[in-house]
């Protein structure tokens, strides 16, 4: 278990440090500083990942064989013909979304853009606020969290949700970055336009 922590941990760490990376130009002044800890966030990760070819074969084996696996082998292992697989990749400038459903492909690229930064990490931070638990009447904190998890629904969701043939029950979702720290199930389809708190 301990050894799974850290792989967990390093994995989540290497993605905020890449994130942070991209957005980074070469020329700021706290570049080379985050170029080092995001290489030795890797260094440190890939001598896990051969700690555990060694002593895990088995593990390893499943978890990091890089054989590439075709998309009608994916097609034939979802779990229904409504469950889709969504798979994101984060650049600089553009977000990357794969969606997989068993008779279809859909592949999209949207702005990624100081917009979808200021919304993600707005709603990340609505999370992460322990005073939220008591404001559960807060009408200002619940029109913020309407607005960001339908903003952000709109932005990485529904692209691809709205080019597929048959209704969509079932998601699987492979994040990256940020995107990590994101429980989907808590985007909106639609905005709630009550002058209420209805969670």
């Amino acid at each position: 278990d301990h050894i799974l922590e850290r792989e967990s941990r390093l994995k989540g760490e290497l993605s905020v440090s890449k994130d942070r990376l991209i957005r980074m130009k070469n020329t700021e002044k706290n570049y080379v500083a985050t170029r080092m800890q995001y290489d030795g966030k890797l260094r440190e990760y890939m001598a896990l990942i051969s700690e555990m070819e060694e002593k895990y074969p088995r593990y390893y084996k499943l978890k990091y064989d890089t054989r590439m696996v075709p998309v009608n082998e994916i097609q034939k292992h979802l779990p229904s013909g409504h469950a889709a697989m969504i798979q994101y990749y984060i650049g600089s400038d553009r977000i990357y979304i794969a969606g997989i459903t068993r008779n279809q492909v859909v592949i999209k690229a949207v702005d990624r853009n100081e917009v979808f930064d200021h919304h993600l990490h707005a709603l990340l931070d609505l999370l992460a606020n322990a005073d939220m638990i008591e404001a559960e009447n807060d009408f200002q904190l619940y029109h913020e969290y309407i607005n960001t998890a339908h903003a952000l629904y709109s932005h990485i969701l529904q692209p691809v949700l709205a080019e597929l043939k048959y209704p969509v029950k079932e998601l699987i979702i492979i994040p990256d970055g940020y995107l990590c720290y994101l429980p989907f199930e808590i985007l909106l389809t639609r905005e709630d336009n009550s002058k209420r708190v209805n969670y």
